[in-house]
């Protein structure tokens, strides 16, 4: 375990370290993770939708997407 000693003389050398030039540079390299984040969350993938999984159900047991476009309707009418 740390003592408070040791704690705050850590925390000077990290303090001393990090000079106004630096602090500047660690302002900018936050902003931009924080710019990359944003970006990263706007390009993953959306989910598919109710319809697209029932059509790619069809399609792999070889099945039309007319008869999927039946089934689709059937579930709506259930459902409404």
């Amino acid at each position: 375990m740390i003592n408070s000693k040791e704690a705050k003389r850590e925390h000077r050398k990290l303090k001393s370290y990090w000079s106004s030039e630096s602090r500047l540079t660690q302002k900018v390299i936050i902003a931009l993770l924080e710019k990359l984040e944003l970006m990263t969350k706007k390009n993953k993938p959306k989910k598919p939708s109710k319809w697209n999984k029932l059509v790619g159900k069809y399609l792999k047991e070889g099945k039309t997407i007319q008869e999927a476009a039946v089934e689709w309707k059937k579930r709506i009418k259930v459902k409404g």
